[in-house]
């Protein structure tokens, strides 16, 4: 198994399967906000692409456009206390 890094702005456009050798491409991308996050496009391709995902790791402000519930357990890194989302596990940063 090896975990995939995905960047949405809407939707996903950045896959990377992080392995030994990859890391440096994973430490190397440029991760910023502005605006446009619907979190419901990660959980689609999910779906679609990894439908035996056991875990899905979001670091985020917490702004956008939830999915009602997802069967995908769910951590959600979030850098305030103005969001909650409305299912997963919430860590504070």
């Amino acid at each position: 198994y090896h975990p995939n890094f995905l960047k949405d702005k809407p939707e996903v456009h950045d896959v990377i399967e992080i392995t030994n050798g990859t890391i440096y491409d994973f430490m190397s991308k440029v991760v910023h906000g502005g605006g446009g996050t619907s979190f419901i496009t990660i959980f689609e391709w999910i779906k679609e692409n990894k439908p035996m995902a056991k875990i899905l790791v979001y670091l985020t402000d917490g702004y956008g456009d939830f999915p009602k519930q997802e069967s995908t357990k769910t951590v959600w890194i979030i850098n305030n206390h103005d969001v909650t989302p409305p299912f997963g596990d919430v860590i504070r940063i």
